[in-house]
Order: C-alpha cells, then structure tokens, then sequence
C-alpha cells in the first residue's frame, strides 16, 4: 500500500472547493412579501350583552298541573321528578334510578302558590338555597304533556333556576 503525502495547498483548495459546492447545493427560503394594507376594517369586539330568553308560549291549560313530571339525563341516564301536590306543596327528587318514587329518596321539599302562569316558591328544605324576601318566581307553561318555566327576574340560587330552566324538559308521568 502506498501512502501519498498531500501538501497543505492541495488540502486547502480541496476544502474550499467542497465548501463552494455544498453552499451552493442549499435552498434558501425565499423572503416573504408583505401583504398590501387592506381598506377594511374589522368591527370593534362586541361588549357583552345580557342573555335574552325566548318567551314561553302561552299555556294550553289555564290551571297548573298537579302531578308528577321528570325528565331524564341521557339514553339510561338518571332522572329528576318533580311531584306538583293539590295542597300546593311539592317533592324534588335528584339522580334517581327510576320511576317508582314509593321507594325513593326525596331531594327537596317545599311550598309554592300559583297566580296565574305565575309559579311561586314559598318554602323549601333546599339546602344552601333558602327563600329570601322576595321569593323566586316563575312564568310556567303546559301543552298538555310538558311543563316549562322561566324565571322572573332574578334567583339568587343558580342551582335552583337550572333545575327549573333545565333544558330537559318535565315531562308528564303517565
């Protein structure tokens, strides 16, 4: 085997010459163009506006229904009844697993007086939701098979106007 001595010139001018060619191969992305100012101009940020409710129709039957509504959370999900009594009282059950309330255990109890499509809760055991002065009210609709209410004003209980409001709407328990 023979070894060739190479002199620092040859060296050198090898490198550069790699060093010309391998620049040479690289791409160089191309500057962007800035984009000519535009004559539109956008809207200011909307401010936030108060929720609007679509007003409840007017209820097919004049009297409030006495009797038991529920609605149900998914396919086989739970369910929340609520069990309207004559003497103006009535029961709240929450997440329960069916239909047959004898064996059941009762959420919330409470009072509520009707003027008009005017629901009125008196009194409840709903803890951490007492009725303050003035209590909360309703606007209430029935179509004969589904039972919608609306607040009036406000309600200091958030959970109390969801399950009121509750987008599952109560339907009559045959």
């Amino acid at each position: 085997m023979t070894l060739k001595v190479c002199s620092a010139q040859s060296i050198g001018s090898s490198l550069l010459i790699l060093l010309l060619v391998s620049c040479t191969s690289l791409t160089v992305a191309p500057t962007p163009t800035p984009l000519p100012p535009t004559s539109t101009l956008l809207p200011p940020t909307p401010t936030s506006l108060p929720p609007t409710r679509t007003p409840l129709p007017s209820p097919v039957s004049p009297e409030f229904p006495t009797r038991t509504f529920y609605h149900r959370h998914g396919f086989a999900g739970p369910y929340c009844v609520f069990q309207f009594n004559e003497d103006g009282t009535f029961k709240y059950y929450w997440m329960i697993s069916s239909l047959d309330l004898s064996r059941m255990k009762v959420y919330e109890t409470g009072t509520y007086r009707i003027d008009g499509n005017l629901y009125t809760v008196t009194s409840t055991t709903w803890i951490g939701c007492p009725i303050p002065p003035p209590a909360p009210s309703y606007t209430w609709t029935y179509d004969g098979q589904t039972l919608t209410f609306q607040v009036v004003g406000e309600d200091w209980c958030s959970d109390r106007q969801s399950t009121y409001e509750s987008p599952l709407l109560y339907t009559r328990k045959e």
